[in-house]
């Protein structure tokens, strides 16, 4: 197997191992959730819910479903501009005095940088889009 593969197979599985932490406070978010939905169900029960607020709330639940797929998607780019960055970086050092490895990794340092503003921007724009449809929702009879 080449090098640059094994080198992009062992910084993936790097990265999917400092999840792990983040995936087991998610687990006891989970708890915490269960509780809230117990509270939920008591305030329902009480008379403490409208239906105008529950089914404000379940469309607000589709407006953070969709934020949370691109946060995640937001987040595999920046996994790339990262090993992009530091494959390049790497290129670079290991030059030798090589003219042409080093343009070539200018060049990536280059589409790198300008991909993760394309990135970051497209993420503002959805972003004040999604507050904006959640804002019209939400004001919605």
């Amino acid at each position: 197997m080449p090098k640059p593969i094994k080198a992009l197979g062992i910084s993936f599985g790097l990265c999917l191992l400092m999840t792990v932490p983040a995936l087991s406070a998610r687990a006891q978010n989970d708890a915490g959730l269960d509780s809230l939905n117990f509270l939920d169900e008591t305030a329902r029960r009480g008379g403490l819910y409208t239906p105008d607020a529950d089914s404000a709330g379940r469309r607000d639940d589709v407006i953070r479903i969709i934020g949370n797929i691109l946060n995640a998607i937001l987040g595999f780019v920046g996994i790339i501009f990262f090993v992009q960055v530091l494959w390049a970086g790497i290129r670079w050092m290991t030059a030798g005095g090589n003219d042409e490895v080093v343009k070539e990794s200018k060049s990536t340092l280059k589409v790198s940088v300008i991909g993760i503003a394309i990135a970051l921007s497209a993420f503002i724009i959805t972003n004040f889009v999604l507050v904006q449809v959640r804002n019209v929702i939400n004001a919605a009879p």
